[in-house]
């Protein structure tokens, strides 16, 4: 048993002009274990929003959007992909397939109803 997760650029939104500045990117994430891939898989997506109010065109370190690729985009989510909400996700997803791969043992009640001993 193997648990891997990948990343992917699911869509971006941009400003509808001639900058075209990524504003939105959606990412997917696949965490599966190598075992079964189709059976023991969970996708789920986040949305997020680029900081574009410091973005400019003319500086030689923009990227046109005909230019972009996916490691460029995933780039500028890295730091974000560290944040405790996202680790807690994934944490998730992972225990969600471990235990699909894996069940825990039933838990044994604190209470029971039995039948009369004097019956």
């Amino acid at each position: 048993m193997a648990l891997l997760q990948k990343k992917k650029i699911k869509a971006v939104e941009v400003f509808n002009n001639a900058d075209e500045i990524v504003t939105q990117v959606v990412v997917e994430w696949h965490t599966y274990d190598t075992i079964d891939p189709e059976e023991f898989s969970v996708k789920e997506e986040k949305r997020f929003t680029l900081e574009t109010d410091e973005v400019d065109p003319t500086d030689p370190g923009f990227v046109a959007y005909e230019d972009l690729t996916e490691d460029i985009v995933m780039s500028w989510l890295s730091e974000r992909f560290q944040s405790p909400r996202i680790k807690e996700m994934e944490k998730r997803m992972e225990s969600q397939i471990t235990n699909r791969v894996n069940p825990p043992a039933p838990v044994e009640p604190a209470v029971v109803n039995k039948g009369l001993p004097w019956e």
